[in-house]
């Protein structure tokens, strides 16, 4: 016997349901961005993890780390001294990968969870300091951003190139112009720079690693001044590599620094940069467009040696900002979690107009209940000040969603019975359990007028007693946030209600029920067929149907269906009730879009078995249901025991023996000596 369920009435079953439905809710629209401090190794000690001493040849590091999700992209940035290669892996050192100084690794490699990674060492070389910012499926990005970019309005990406051969920590001199219109020159800032163009940055590809500078010296009047700055550019490939300048901060440091570029001076006490034929430049041929940053805002803060967000030396209070985002829905619900201490979080769905102050972790905060103002533009504030605890952050985690309601049943096409209890299913996965869901429904005829059904908590069911007054009525539901009409489903097409009264069908499709006497061949998937007059009925054709309804619910007369033909895949439900038996004569699947149900005293059973398994039970449904009470079974009858001097017909089949002869091991008794009688079934 074989009885599928497509989905079942099952409280597991159910759960996974909702899982996948949260999983696909949380990827088609709401998002979440979760800011921790980047991995860090370092010679010092200071970081996540140490560095050994004295690194020749190969290094692993010993121990992979963990992550949460599978990694998406990989980004090493390491300080060192000489010729240091480094390789990423992302599945715990099964396959590594080449990296180049600052460039994220986004595509081409292996995904997996537990980040590891190796160093080759030429002679004379050293490593300080490797730092790895990556991003995974479950949204995690290791950075808070760099606080020394922070207020830089500008930027414009530079592609530098020419190298013969890969080149390590080589000085690049780029010459900034001063105006749009400065000629003989590899950029400009527009006039957007100070006038000492202190406020021109350089970073690595990943737009966030700060590169050292020296600004050598600045030629020219205004507005055709040239200033011109060595940059130190931690690897070259012969392919040439991506780096970005910012500009356009009133208040920038000047972070220009010969000793951090050249490393070597001569007897003279100049600067040495290594010699080489072709010297990198920058492409003048590739346009660099202005564009405005979006970069988190740091304020009196500085990130410390293991990547965390504390307060800069000398101050008591300082604010941090999320970078400036952008949804294509409109944000009702925030979640906050944080890792940190003496701080409070504050946050906005409007840029930052208004706020929600010092928000709880992982609590849930909802425009609907006027926690905030709704908005497109998702914003946190983290504000820093010197108390009982020195202050830092160190993960911050922002999810942010729309608010979405679905009606999964009822959703166009079910059968209901008036004075039954059915359950109402809804998804609304984004709010929290106990946020107040309002259901409602509405008779589908002209203009809808919604009547309520309850107010009652988010756990996606809700037992609905359908009254007797909907009968012959097609009904649509409602599912909406209880303090938000607006936020709301309804169900795609309209469920029709049904009342039993004694053994007459009352339905808007009544017309198209009727007693069957002798033999049916019903195809009419908008048919309700009740079989209830105490008759045994073969079908003679294939069958269709929008409900099948066989015995009277009382048992006081006998009433079977023998199937002998096969169901449209396309009809809908059967339902068995008491003095009703559905007996299957075939051997091949039978499948039904809607329920399979077997009341109390309901019968689902196949054909007696004579010579050989012919019959079986095998239903593919959407839920089957078996009510207490209910008989669902394999008939059990045993083969034939076969004449006298032949092998019976049961499995393990019988022999003559002397004067009798042996059933088969299905419990068939053995035909009488000397006579060709066939053994009857027994029931196992």
């Amino acid at each position: 016997m074989k009885l599928f369920n497509k989905k079942t009435k099952n409280a597991l079953i159910f759960a996974v349901v909702m899982m996948l439905l949260s999983f696909l809710a949380v990827c088609g629209q709401a998002e979440m961005r979760v800011y921790k401090s980047s991995l860090i190794w370092r010679l010092d000690g200071y970081g996540d993890f140490s560095l050994p001493g004295s690194l020749t040849g190969t290094y692993v590091i010993p121990k992979s780390v963990p992550v949460d999700g599978l990694i998406k992209s990989m980004t090493a940035n390491w300080q060192s001294k000489g010729e240091v290669k480094l390789e990423l892996s992302a599945d715990g050192g099964k396959h590594y990968y080449k990296v180049i100084n600052g460039v994220p690794l986004t595509e081409g490699f292996e995904k997996g969870d537990r980040l590891q990674w190796r160093a080759y060492f030429a002679e004379n070389s050293s490593l300080s300091e490797v730092k790895i910012v990556y991003t995974d499926t479950s949204g995690i990005t290791t950075s808070f951003g760099n606080p020394k970019l922070s207020g830089f309005k500008y930027k414009k990406k530079l592609h530098v190139t020419g190298a013969e051969k890969m080149l390590y920590n080589y000085q690049v001199d780029i010459e900034v112009g001063e105006a749009k219109e400065t000629e003989n020159c590899d950029v400009t800032c527009n006039g957007n720079m100070l006038d000492d163009f202190k406020d021109v940055y350089f970073t690595s590809t990943d737009g966030e690693t700060l590169l050292s500078i020296y600004r050598e010296k600045i030629e020219g009047t205004s507005p055709e001044r040239i200033a011109k700055v060595w940059v130190k550019i931690g690897q070259i490939p012969v392919t040439g590599i991506d780096i970005y300048m910012y500009y356009g901060k009133s208040d920038a440091q000047d972070i220009s620094n010969v000793e951090e570029v050249f490393e070597e001076q001569d007897e003279n006490g100049g600067w040495l940069k290594e010699s080489v034929e072709n010297v990198p430049k920058v492409d003048k041929t590739e346009d660099s467009e202005q564009e405005i940053t979006r970069l988190p805002k740091f304020e009196n803060l500085v990130l410390a040696r293991d990547g965390r967000i504390v307060l800069a030396d000398g101050k008591t209070e300082g604010e941090y900002l999320t970078a400036d985002l952008a949804t294509a829905f409109v944000t009702r619900i925030f979640v906050i979690s944080f890792v940190g201490e003496g701080v409070s979080i504050d946050v906005s769905a409007d840029n930052g107009k208004t706020y929600k102050e010092d928000v709880k972790s992982d609590y849930y905060y909802y425009a609907s209940r006027e926690d905030f103002n709704a908005g497109i533009n998702p914003k946190a504030r983290v504000l820093f000040e010197t108390g009982m605890r020195v202050p830092e952050l160190e993960m911050l985690e922002l999810d942010y969603a729309p608010g979405i309601m679905t009606v999964i049943v009822p959703n166009g096409g079910e059968l209901w019975y008036a004075g039954t209890t059915k359950d109402i299913l809804w998804s609304a996965l984004e709010y929290d359990f106990f946020y107040p869901i309002k259901l409602e429904y509405a008779i589908d005829k002209g203009v809808k007028k919604f009547n309520r059904i309850a107010v009652t908590e988010n756990n996606g069911m809700y037992a609905w007693t359908i009254p007797d007054e909907l009968a012959g009525e097609n009904i649509i539901v409602k599912v909406s946030d209880a303090n938000e009409d607006s936020i709301k489903d309804e169900s795609d097409k309209a469920c029709s209600v049904v009342l039993y009264k004694g053994l007459v069908a009352v339905a808007e499709e009544k017309e198209t029920a009727e007693e069957v006497q002798e033999g049916i061949v019903y195809n009419d998937l908008s048919a309700v067929i009740v079989l209830d007059n105490g008759q045994t009925i073969e079908t003679t054709g294939d069958m269709s149907f929008k409900t099948l309804i066989i015995g009277d619910g009382t048992g006081e007369t006998e009433t079977t269906l023998i199937l002998k033909h096969d169901i449209n895949p396309a009809s809908g439900s059967i339902i068995v009730r008491k003095g009703g038996n559905l007996v299957q004569a075939n051997s091949r699947q039978q499948m039904i879009m809607g329920d399979l149900k077997i009341e109390d005293g309901g019968v689902l059973t196949h054909q007696k078995n004579d010579d050989k398994k012919d019959y079986v039970v095998d239903f593919f449904a959407e839920n089957i249901i078996l009510e207490d009470g209910a008989v669902a079974t394999a008939n059990g009858l045993g083969y034939a025991g076969g004449a006298v001097r032949e092998i019976a017909k049961g499995q393990g089949g019988g022999k003559y023996l002397e004067m009798g002869s042996a059933g088969g091991s299905y419990g068939g008794r053995g035909g009488s000596a000397k006579t060709q009688v066939i053994g009857t079934g027994m029931e196992r």
